[in-house]
């Protein structure tokens, strides 16, 4: 009975104690401190982070003018691959939010407040960041960053580029560069839209994460560069863009190779040399704004030191065994009154601006022959560069006879203009990826597949438009596609002929002025015909398939192709009784594509049936009568040629 107290005092202590601790647990969660914007249990985690990572996500470009989101989310999730169509609509930033589980926007206000050390963190725990960021106040774009670098004085993001349409890319993009809003100012700003009865506002620049990217506070970065502000303007010299290019080259050549491998550039720093091209130097006036671009005044001088929509550009390449790598991209940054010049970008050449100018100027001067003559009827122009030699046609075009270069980038692909000493009275516009229509009907001239017009002339396509063409390409360059049934035995309108009747359009080389006649398979060997999807049947030098000469013989079928074109594509398969010597594709000009006959036949017991699929391109703009022949040899009377399939032009 003495020890009942002590015990009822024990229980009481005890139920006292978890009050006090409950009233403590309370107090502390509902007086705890506010995080600052980087917690020091995070420093140590962000200070081990390595200066380059990079997720595995493959680059999947945009199939349509519109489809910059849909490639997005499917570099993401595979299993979005439904949205990226040619004829992909236009969504925005909340629409492709529901479409994003787990993924919110940022808020963000000012350029400082998305961190860097958040944003690296993010991607440290393969979580990629689709942007969202309009170059003007119509247009955004979407883009998926994957990883980052960053050095002592330089920070960079690695970006999957869906743009352009069918191709895309993987850059580089300096920090600033990233987060720079179109206007050129520090603070966001918000547009505003009505879409049929829909009223909504859009930030100028969207991060969409799982994971909040602020870090307020943090100082405004500004990249290495050089300062421009005791200049009386703000044109970019060559001497400043070799200075900068000459440190910069010195910072990429100490990345590892892990990194050029994440931007899909074929560099070993450990073990190949990496040089600074000075001749690659090109200015380039970048454009946002499609008025700015159609009215510019064509009388300004190559080298006006005005900056056009803050974005005055110039490329220059750096080297790998004397072959561009790296294109390289320098602008000028202009924010709290300092004025500097820093590289802004760099990227794998072949998927560059730089690039794509050098395609256009190179169809321009690979072409000189066919432009000779268009280019001689302007004889108060150009008469006097027309070659002496009366035997050639041949125009000696000088590089440098092209000036004031500009681009505009367009939903489907850049489009240039510039100035050139052939053709003096106007602008010319190059149209790589073919959106453009002109008010005359037509383009002033062809080259490469590229279509010229003069700027005066062009019509473009209204920024912010909703464009649900299949693709690009402007109608009058689609009606232009040709499609040519190549196969034998057929008539001029693709049925098939009648047994034992000539093929009047395959000709044999090795008979003068002789057609192939149309013949029956060889029952339970050869390959049963008419072939349903074109018609084709065997043919051979006699009526009858069991009664040919032995020989070697060439079978040749003219191919008309009398409208523009930039491609030929063929498709075609063949089967053969007895040998296959050759295939070949020729020119109008003479020009032969040999196609390889190594694998064609099918093994046995089908070796007379219709064999491997032949495909392939041929990057041409030569229209007339080409030609495909074939030669086989006959060994013995039962023996016959088929071919069945189809050729078309294509951009």
């Amino acid at each position: 009975m003495s020890k009942e107290p002590k015990n009822r005092s024990k229980y009481l202590y005890l139920i006292i104690g978890v009050l006090v601790l409950l009233f403590l647990v309370y107090y502390c969660s509902k007086n705890k401190p506010s995080p600052g914007p980087v917690k020091p249990e995070d420093s140590s985690r962000i200070s081990s982070l390595p200066s380059f990572y990079a997720i595995n996500i493959p680059l999947i470009p945009q199939k349509g003018s519109n489809s910059c989101w849909a490639a997005t989310l499917e570099m993401i999730n595979t299993k979005d691959s439904i949205y990226n169509k040619k004829s992909t609509e236009t969504r925005y930033l909340q629409s492709i939010i529901g479409l994003l589980p787990g993924y919110a926007v940022d808020e963000s206000r000012k350029m400082n407040e998305p961190g860097w050390n958040k944003i690296k963190q993010h991607l440290a725990n393969k979580k990629a960041i689709v942007t969202y960021k309009y170059f003007d106040q119509k247009f955004a774009h979407v883009f998926l960053v994957k990883g980052y670098q960053e050095t002592p004085n330089s920070r960079w993001l690695i970006a999957n580029d869906p743009y352009p349409v069918r191709n895309g890319k993987i850059v580089a993009l300096a920090f600033n560069q990233f987060l720079r809003p179109c206007d050129s100012q520090i603070d966001y700003k918000e547009f505003s839209f009505s879409v049929e009865a829909n009223h909504f506002k859009e930030p100028t620049l969207a991060l969409l994460s799982n994971e909040n990217l602020q870090s307020k506070g943090e100082p405004l970065y500004t990249p290495p560069g050089i300062s421009l502000n005791n200049k009386t303007n703000l044109k970019i010299e060559e001497s400043d863009v070799w200075n900068l290019s000459n440190s910069q080259i010195k910072t990429i050549k100490n990345l590892k190779k892990d990194f050029f491998d994440a931007i899909a550039v074929s560099y070993d720093p450990g073990n190949e040399v990496l040089k600074l091209d000075k001749s690659s130097f090109l200015r380039i006036n970048q454009f946002h704004d499609i008025l700015r671009f159609s009215k510019y005044d064509n009388t300004i001088d190559a080298k006006t030191s005005y900056l056009f929509d803050n974005e005055k550009l110039a490329f220059v390449n750096f080297t790998k065994n004397n072959k561009p790598l790296i294109s390289n991209t320098f602008e000028i940054q202009d924010l709290n009154n300092k004025k500097t010049l820093y590289l802004s970008r760099f990227e794998k050449y072949e998927t560059s601006e730089m690039k794509n100018w050098e395609t256009i100027k190179n169809a321009v001067l690979g072409n000189q022959h066919r432009l000779a003559g268009w280019l001689s009827s302007k004889k108060n122009q150009v008469q006097a560069r027309i070659s002496s030699n009366s035997s050639s046609s041949q125009l000696q075009i000088p590089s440098e006879d092209f000036s004031d270069i500009s681009m505009l980038n367009l939903p489907g692909g850049m489009i240039f203009s510039f100035k050139w000493e052939q053709f003096k009275e106007d602008k010319l516009v190059a149209d790589p990826y073919r959106q453009l229509k002109s008010k005359t009907g037509q383009a002033v001239f062809v080259a490469d597949g590229i279509p010229f017009y003069r700027l005066q002339d062009i019509i473009l396509p209204e920024r912010g438009k909703l464009i649900l063409n299949e693709d690009p390409v402007a109608e009058e360059w689609k009606q232009d596609i040709q499609v040519i049934n190549l196969s034998t035995g057929i008539s001029s309108e693709g049925s098939a002929l009648t047994l034992g009747s000539k093929d009047q359009i395959w000709k044999i080389l090795e008979v003068p002025s002789n057609n192939p006649w149309a013949i029956a398979p060889y029952e339970g060997f050869w390959q049963p015909t008419p072939i349903s999807t074109t018609g084709a049947q065997w043919i051979g030098i006699s009526d009858r398939n069991n009664s040919q000469p032995p020989g070697n013989y060439t079978f040749e079928k003219e191919i008309n192709l009398n409208k523009t074109f930039g491609k030929l594509e063929y498709n075609f398969s063949l089967a053969y009784d007895d040998e296959l010597l050759s295939i070949q594709l020729v020119s109008p000009s003479g020009n032969t594509k040999n196609i390889s006959v190594e694998g064609l036949r099918n093994p046995p017991p089908k070796g007379y049936f219709l064999g491997k699929i032949i495909s392939g391109e041929i990057n041409s703009e030569e229209t007339g009568k080409w030609k495909i022949r074939i030669k086989v040899k006959f060994i013995d009377a039962v023996a016959g040629l088929i071919v069945s399939g189809k050729i078309k032009t294509k951009w």
